[in-house]
C-alpha cells in the first residue's frame, strides 16, 4: 500500500461530471488501484502503516490521457514547418510531395527495430510531461507490409511499456501513390481490415475523412466494415473543410471524432445526441495558423464531453507535451482550468474507451497521478511553456521523478 500525503491541492474530475478539489489532501493505493481519496488527516488515521510519499504541499492531478497520437514514424519535416511560416498551406505542402506522403516514404524505409527505438525515445519524453496513457495510430505505411510493421511496433510498446496504450489502425490516412484510389479502398476493405481484426493488431479503426482525402461514402463503407469485424470506430473529420464529418461520426456512433476545426453546429449537436467524444487538437490548429479553432464551448453547451490531445506527429504538430495542450485549450478554446484538466484526463480516457479504469482519481481506478511543483493549480496555466512536473506515478509506483533524473 502506498499513501501520498501532504498534498497542497488534489484535483480530479469525477465520473458523472463533477470536479473535486481537495486542499491538504491524501490519496492511497493498493495493488496499483486507488483505495482512498480525502483529507490528509483521514488518510493518516486510516492507513498509519502504509508506505508514505510526501508531496511537499504540491499539486496532484490524474495522469494525462493523450487520446490522439501518431507516435511511430521515421523522418523529419522541420522544413515543412518553415514553409508554413512562409505562408504555404497544408494542401500546398502535400501537393509538393510533403505532408503525410513524406513521412510514409521515410517510414517505409525504416526497419521495425529503428521505428521501435525512435518510438521508445518519444515515449520517454511524453512521460516527462505527464502522459500516463495514450492512443497510437498507424497510418504512415499505406500498404499492408508497412501498416503491419507499424502495428506490431505498437504492440511491442504496449507489452514493454508501463503506460496504457490503445492501438488504432489508420490505413485510411491518405492514399498511396503507387495504386489507384479505388484499388486501395478495395485493399482496405477486403484484405487489410480483415487481417487487422483476425490477427488482433488493433482495437480501433480510423479514417481521415476530409477534403482531398476520404469521402463520407468511403469513410462509411470502411467504418461499417471495421465494425462488422469487431473494431471500434474513430474518425479524423472536418479538419481542412466542413464535410459534415461530425454528423457522419454521429451516424456511425464512433467512439470519438477528432480535429473538428470546421465542424458545423448541426453535426456537433448530433454528436452530442449520439454520445461521440470530440477529441480536439489545439496544437494542430495553432501550428497550422488556422484562422479558426474547434468550437469547444458550443460542444460543451451541446452536452459533449470534450477531450484534448497532442496529435503528436512529425508534421502538423510535433508536440510531446500535454501540459502545453492544456495551456492552448484555455487560451484558444476558452475552457476553464477545470474543464481543460477534465478534457486531458477523464474525457481522454473515454475517447479510448478506458473510462472505467483511467482518467480520474477515484476508488477502484488505477493510481495514475502527477505531482507538480507549483503552489496552486492555476500555475499550470499561468506559467506558460514551463514543465513543472516533478513526479509521475503509474499504477501506484513511481515511474519517473525529476529528483532522480535532474535535467
Amino acid at each position: 500500500m502506498i499513501a501520498l500525503h501532504n498534498i497542497g491541492q488534489l484535483l480530479t474530475p469525477l465520473t458523472g461530471g463533477k470536479f473535486l478539489i481537495i486542499p491538504n489532501a491524501g490519496i492511497a493505493s493498493e495493488n496499483g488501484k486507488v483505495t482512498f481519496v480525502g483529507t490528509q488527516e483521514e488518510l493518516l488515521s486510516s492507513f498509519p502503516n502504509a508506505e508514505k510519499i510526501d508531496a511537499e504541499r504540491k499539486v496532484v492531478l490524474p495522469g494525462f490521457v493523450d487520446a490522439h497520437t501518431h507516435l511511430i514514424f521515421a523522418g523529419d519535416r522541420c522544413n515543412e514547418f518553415l514553409m508554413r511560416l512562409s505562408g504555404a498551406t497544408y494542401q500546398e505542402i502535400a501537393a509538393a510531395g510533403g505532408g503525410i506522403q513524406s513521412t510514409v516514404q521515410a517510414t517505409r524505409h525504416a526497419s521495425s527495430a529503428e521505428l521501435l527505438e525512435l518510438a521508445r525515445v518519444n515515449l520517454q519524453t511524453i512521460i516527462r510531461y505527464g502522459t500516463t496513457s495514450l492512443e497510437i495510430k498507424s497510418g504512415y505505411g499505406l500498404d499492408w507490409p508497412n501498416e503491419e510493421k507499424l502495428l506490431r511496433v505498437a504492440i511491442q510498446l504496449q507489452k514493454e511499456s508501463a503506460l496504457d496504450i490503445a492501438i488504432t489502425f489508420l490505413g485510411a490516412h491518405d492514399f498511396p501513390k503507387e495504386i489507384a484510389r479505388d484499388d486501395y479502398i478495395d485493399l482496405l476493405l477486403n484484405e487489410m481490415l480483415p487481417r487487422v481484426a483476425q490477427e488482433k493488431l488493433a482495437e480501433f479503426s480510423d479514417v481521415f475523412c476530409d477534403q482531398g482525402y476520404y469521402t463520407n461514402d468511403q469513410t462509411r463503407a470502411l467504418s461499417e466494415r471495421a465494425r462488422r469485424l469487431g473494431l471500434k470506430i474513430k474518425l479524423h473529420v472536418d479538419e481542412l473543410a466542413d464535410v459534415d464529418g461530425a454528423a457522419l461520426a454521429a451516424e456511425l456512433k464512433a467512439v470519438s471524432a477528432d480535429h473538428l476545426i470546421r465542424a458545423n453546429e448541426s453535426g456537433i449537436r448530433k454528436m452530442g445526441e449520439a454520445g461521440v467524444i470530440p477529441v480536439l487538437l489545439p496544437g494542430t490548429s495553432f501550428a497550422l495558423k488556422c484562422a479558426q479553432h474547434a468550437s469547444a464551448r458550443l460542444m460543451l453547451q451541446s452536452g459533449l464531453r470534450v477531450a484534448i490531445a497532442t496529435d503528436f506527429n512529425p508534421g502538423t504538430c510535433y508536440c510531446h507535451s500535454m501540459q502545453y495542450i492544456l495551456q492552448l485549450s484555455v487560451l484558444l478554446y476558452g475552457l476553464s482550468a477545470e474543464e481543460a484538466i477534465t478534457a486531458a484526463t477523464l474525457n481522454g480516457a473515454a475517447a479510448i474507451d478506458r473510462e472505467s479504469t483511467l482518467g480520474s482519481l477515484e476508488t477502484g481506478k488505477q493510481m495514475d497521478c502527477l505531482i507538480f511543483n507549483v503552489p496552486h493549480y492555476g500555475h499550470l496555466f499561468y506559467n506558460l511553456g514551463i514543465n513543472r512536473l516533478e513526479t509521475v506515478i503509474k499504477k501506484g509506483k513511481v515511474l519517473w521523478s525529476k529528483k532522480a533524473n535532474p535535467l
